[in-house]
């Protein structure tokens, strides 16, 4: 009887235990959420800002990712991929884009944050985690191109231009890469070297 009492309260604190870290993550994931859509709201630097002048600076280099890296890193895959997704449903009501800019950029992301976490996860290093980053580089960057040449760039051409956008598809193709690389290397470097100190810090909560 007693053995089965003392079964029941391990159980039973196991559950507790179980309990508390997933109220902490959903937290922590909030918290992560609040602070990247607040960084893909607010349309001014330094949060959101051109890097390209005249035709092509509706291109803006926005600081949502790092949040979404960082939380990913730390809490794993799931919990940055749930980031962008609270991210991105806060900025939809504030959408200039039916919707469309919004969620490309959450394909965008997930294509940069997914792999950067899941490789990251099998060793937590900071070689492997520049080995991450690297790698996440240049998948979102081969994404971003295809969906644009293959869906965005007609997408919009249509929807917004009525079939006469002011530049080429050759010509927006050809920033999309760069625009990304650039994009990518100072999500990068903020990230790591915010990456710990965050950590730190939210894990307090």
């Amino acid at each position: 009887m007693k053995k089965k009492r003392i079964e029941a309260e391990n159980l039973d604190n196991k559950q507790q235990r179980r309990s508390r870290v997933w109220t902490k993550l959903i937290a922590r994931v909030a918290i992560f959420g609040g602070i990247s859509a607040i960084f893909y709201t607010i349309p001014v630097p330094p949060f959101n800002f051109p890097i390209f002048p005249g035709q092509f600076g509706f291109l803006n280099i926005h600081l949502d990712e790092i949040p979404a890296l960082i939380a990913g890193f730390a809490y794993g895959p799931i919990a940055g991929s749930l980031v962008l997704v609270i991210r991105t449903l806060v900025k939809l009501p504030f959408t200039s884009t039916a919707f469309v800019g919004e969620l490309a950029d959450l394909v965008y992301s997930f294509a940069f944050i997914i792999p950067a976490a899941v490789i990251y996860k099998q060793k937590r290093t900071f070689a492997n985690a520049i080995i991450a980053l690297v790698i996440a580089n240049f998948v979102q960057v081969g994404i971003a191109t295809i969906i644009n040449f293959y869906l965005i760039y007609d997408l919009y051409n249509n929807m917004f231009f009525g079939g006469n956008i002011p530049f080429t598809k050759d010509a927006f193709i050809s920033i999309i890469p760069p625009f990304n690389l650039i994009k990518n290397a100072i999500v990068i470097v903020i990230t790591l070297l915010v990456y710990k100190s965050t950590k730190r810090m939210v894990e307090k909560i």
